[in-house]
């Protein structure tokens, strides 16, 4: 729990910079499934909101089929 909760607050402080600068312009950050702890649908929904935790709300995610083979069952 400890690992995930390290791993969820550092995916976030990477990617508030980048939603804060898309926010700016009117644009919103697509979290896209590629395989990997960053792909797994229930972590990006973790690093969504805790950044809507701090009030960033520009962050969704880009499901991908093709890589979803996994999550099919």
């Amino acid at each position: 729990a400890e690992e995930q909760a390290r791993r969820v607050d550092q995916e976030a402080a990477r990617i508030r910079p980048i939603a804060e600068a898309a926010a700016a312009q009117g644009i919103k950050v697509g979290l896209y499934n590629h395989g990997g702890w960053f792909g797994e649908p229930e972590n990006q929904v973790a690093i969504i909101t805790r950044l809507k935790a701090d009030k960033i709300d520009n962050v969704g995610i880009i499901y991908n089929l093709h890589h979803g083979h996994d999550h099919l069952e």
